[in-house]
């Protein structure tokens, strides 16, 4: 009887441990691919295309950072930074550079 008992407490905390909460679909690390910034109905910049390079961005919790670098012709352009975000359904917003607590 302690042996069965044993078993079925064994079986409740494999079957307690494995009840995880449903992640964050875009939690963890990602390289940019393809960009394009829209000003006033016009494309301003495409990526790849009008400029090349790299850019990786993070997300744990509700803070974002992202890190990059990018090259127009001869010129170097830096992009880094972070802050905080939200995502409600498919809604997502990000406030960059905020001060973290």
């Amino acid at each position: 009887m302690k042996k069965i008992l044993a078993l079925i407490s064994v079986i409740i905390l494999f079957a307690a441990a494995c009840n995880k909460k449903k992640s964050n679909p875009v939690e963890g690390a990602w390289d940019l691919v393809y960009a394009v910034k829209v000003s006033d109905d016009t494309v301003k910049m495409k990526y790849p295309g009008d400029i090349e390079g790299n850019k990786m961005k993070m997300w744990s919790g509700e803070h974002f950072i992202f890190v990059g670098l990018f090259r127009k012709d001869t010129t170097a352009i830096d992009s880094f930074g972070g802050g905080i975000y939200t995502l409600d359904g498919n809604i997502y917003r990000e406030e960059r550079d905020v001060r973290l607590k």
